[in-house]
């Protein structure tokens, strides 16, 4: 890699978590129930290096059997079929499988949940 496009990646990185800084210090603002959809190494890292943890998160989601009825950070893992009713909006604190996780949410259990994702940082889905 050239120092170039290292440089140019390192910015990119940088604007990239002020982004996700600043949609999280507005959830924390706003206080809106939120359902967070990850309980891996990117929602923990948010936990640790922005202030998600103050946010008003009702719950974690994950897919990973093993993780649920366990805790993160003083609240439940919940399975994706326990979201059935649930009236929050889903922030996804995945990027690798951000795409595959909001066409899980949309297709597979119909929610109609409006939904944030840190990797386009807009929301996808609007309750009209």
């Amino acid at each position: 890699m050239s120092r170039g496009a290292l440089v140019d990646y390192v910015a990119q990185s940088a604007a990239g978590e002020a982004a996700t800084r600043h949609l999280i210090e507005e959830l924390v603002r706003t206080q809106e129930p939120l359902l967070v959809w990850g309980a891996g190494t990117l929602t923990r890292h948010l936990l640790a290096t922005t202030p998600l943890g103050r946010a008003n998160v009702v719950a974690f989601v994950d897919s990973s059997p093993h993780l649920h009825g366990a805790e993160l950070a003083g609240r439940k893992i919940l399975a994706a079929t326990e979201l059935g009713g649930r009236p929050e909006r889903i922030l996804i604190c995945s990027v690798v499988f951000a795409r595959e996780i909001g066409r899980m949410i949309r297709s597979e259990l119909r929610l109609p949940n409006p939904v944030i994702m840190l990797t386009e940082l807009k929301n996808v889905g609007t309750r009209e």
